[in-house]
């Protein structure tokens, strides 16, 4: 009966202690972000849902899957240019976010291209992006009239919205933009 009892407490102990190792390896995420796992067993991405980590093994990164803003802006000094002469001071944001809809791949390569850390950060995303998208948009307003321009606000000018798609790596998408006079 004694031999019985002292199995029955180590076999207790033993899932005891598996279960905690599974609940403690156990990571899960919100829906506005995903889990890359590395290490041991290949790369692995999880949305919504959980995914079990083994320590020293694997890693994980969380990756935020939220729409970042991205401002553009063309302040008095230096305002945007039009094909017909005129200027306008605006305000344009971008809000860029992660192409979850091209799967696993895109958040994969935007983690190994930016790092998981900086996919969230606005000021990394600006200095990422915000110069070389300026310069696109600048492009984009010199083929156009001011007054065909702002026709359509607060619909996206196809311009806009061309020009920085265009920038974008392949794993970024511009979820919607707007532009505000100054």
């Amino acid at each position: 009966m004694v031999v019985y009892v002292a199995i029955l407490i180590v076999a207790f102990v033993q899932l005891a202690t598996v279960g905690f190792f599974l609940w403690k390896s156990y990571v899960t995420c919100n829906a506005d972000e995903a889990i890359v796992k590395t290490g041991y067993g290949g790369q692995q991405v999880v949305q919504r849902g959980g995914i079990i980590v083994l320590p020293v093994l694997q890693r994980y990164q969380r990756v935020s899957l939220a729409a970042v803003p991205l401002q553009i802006e063309f302040d008095a000094a230096r305002p945007l240019r039009f094909s017909d002469g005129n200027s306008e001071p605006i305000l344009i944001t971008a809000w860029i976010m992660l192409d979850v809809i091209n799967g696993s791949d895109a958040i994969i390569e935007a983690v190994e291209t930016m790092g998981a850390s900086k996919l969230a950060e606005p000021e990394h995303m600006q200095r990422y992006y915000g110069d070389v998208m300026k310069q696109s948009i600048q492009r984009a307003a010199k083929l156009a009239k001011r007054d065909a321009w702002f026709q359509d606000l607060p619909q996206i000018p196809r311009g806009v919205y061309e020009a920085i798609s265009s920038e974008l790596e392949d794993f970024h998408r511009v979820q919607r933009i707007t532009i505000a006079s100054r």
